[in-house]
């Protein structure tokens, strides 16, 4: 019988010899998950209040006060509006990318402490904005609402970081799975910093860094490109809930009415057809209805623009964004519509 040949194993890969190109890209991959994990833990300090906004407010002690995300900043014209007032001051705070907890905040830790009581104070929403306390207050906004959140904050910590039966979104699981991904927005601030301390003096670096916020603004965008901002919004069927661990409405009219200050809810008119018209289904005019009476109910003002003709299509840039050469034409309409408001 003839012996079996004995088996040739392949030799190991010495330490030394070149990888595969697949060996390289899981090395690379493990390297580029595991590093940030271990180098940047999830015990980062609270970004600490910004008051910036509260000394302007106090500087400017403005009659009218405005409150939003850009859709207000790519509508209202503030100086204009100023101009129609026969110079009366008014005051906006509109960051992009804001929602319902960052305007509660400009709210309470602003406008009020500010002291100065303006006659109105409007809030420019879209559609079910009010059912939907945790839209943009995570992974890279929670940084940019941390800077107007004081040491305390209860009706935040209860809404958003445990909302009662809202469950956890697949970002919510992706950030506790993996927890380096909640520093973007920190890391983002940081590498602008750099740059911009690259391009100018540290004395100069934090005006470069507004001025480049301010040119790259939503309304400074070219009005060819889609609005990330309809994209991400889904249709809902759920009616309005007055309930104050699902919204902060009710908490943004209690402060109103505990400092005795008038609110004036504005919906805007989002993107009309080419009739002018903005269709509505029959759960959305109930969902409104319903936002309606609750704030009204409350002492405050609702208007709702969905339904103005004057609001055409030809002053529409992207989504729901007016163009940069509408925003006088709106501010004047605006001011004409609620000219009692501004007696």
């Amino acid at each position: 019988m003839q012996p079996r040949p004995a088996t040739v194993l392949p030799p190991l890969l010495p330490l030394s010899a070149p990888l595969s190109a697949p060996r390289w890209l899981v090395l690379f991959c493990i390297v580029l998950l595991v590093v940030p994990a271990l180098v940047m833990r999830p015990t980062r300090s609270r970004v600490p209040f910004d008051p910036s906004p509260l000394i302007r407010l106090r500087e400017a002690r403005p009659e009218y006060v405005f409150l939003g995300d850009s859709m207000l900043d790519s509508r209202l014209d503030g100086p204009y509006l100023s101009q129609l007032l026969g110079g009366r001051p008014v005051s906006v705070i509109a960051p992009g990318g804001s929602a319902t907890a960052r305007w509660y905040l400009a709210l309470k830790n602003y406008v009020i402490p500010s002291g100065a009581r303006p006659r109105v104070v409007f809030l420019f929403f879209r559609d079910r904005y009010f059912s939907l306390p945790r839209f943009r207050a995570a992974g890279r906004y929670r940084s940019e609402l941390e800077a107007s959140m004081l040491a305390e904050e209860p009706v935040v910590r209860r809404l958003l970081d445990d909302p009662a039966g809202s469950g956890s979104t697949l970002r919510d699981l992706a950030e506790r799975a993996y927890p380096v991904l909640g520093h973007r927005g920190s890391v983002r601030e940081e590498l602008h910093k750099l740059a911009a301390q690259l391009a100018s003096s540290h004395t100069e670096r934090d005006a470069l860094i507004d001025r480049a916020n301010a040119r790259f603004a939503v309304r400074h965008l070219r009005p060819d490109l889609a609005s990330e901002l309809v994209l991400e919004e889904k249709e809902q069927t759920t009616p309005f809930s007055a309930d104050p661990s699902a919204s902060f409405l009710p908490h943004i009219l209690e402060e109103a009415n505990r400092h005795g200050l008038r609110l004036c809810l504005v919906r805007v008119k989002r993107r009309p057809d080419a009739g002018n018209a903005r269709r509505q289904d029959p759960d959305l005019r109930r969902y409104v209805a319903s936002l309606k009476a609750f704030v009204e109910s409350s002492d405050h003002l609702f208007h709702d623009e969905t339904d103005d003709p004057a609001l055409g299509l030809q002053m529409y840039r992207d989504g729901d964004h007016l163009r940069e050469d509408a925003r006088r034409t709106y501010t004047a309409h605006f001011h004409g519509k609620l000219g009692t408001l501004f007696q």
